[in-house]
């Protein structure tokens, strides 16, 4: 996932959110790796803290994390945001 901007803080959270290390390409399907709606919510606050960030209530749509390219380009929107 190194052609991911945030492929790194991903792959941590998501190790960190499942408890075990996998597999990921940028269009791994996450509910495939067992995100389920408890882990959804843990993901994005390990994301949030790791990047300083707060993630708006209107993006905590599953389509915005149901890849690791769709949460990198998410938080390619707020690192824009913050600059």
């Amino acid at each position: 996932m190194e052609e991911l901007k945030y492929g790194r803080e991903i792959a941590a959270s998501l190790l960190d959110t499942l408890g075990r290390e996998v597999a990921l390409e940028v269009d791994t399907d996450l509910l495939d790796l067992g995100l389920d709606s408890i882990n959804f919510v843990r993901l994005i606050v390990l994301l949030e803290e790791r990047l300083s960030i707060r993630i708006a209530d209107d993006d905590v749509l599953l389509a915005h994390f149901s890849t690791p390219a769709r949460i990198d380009q998410l938080l390619n929107r707020y690192a824009k945001q913050a600059q």
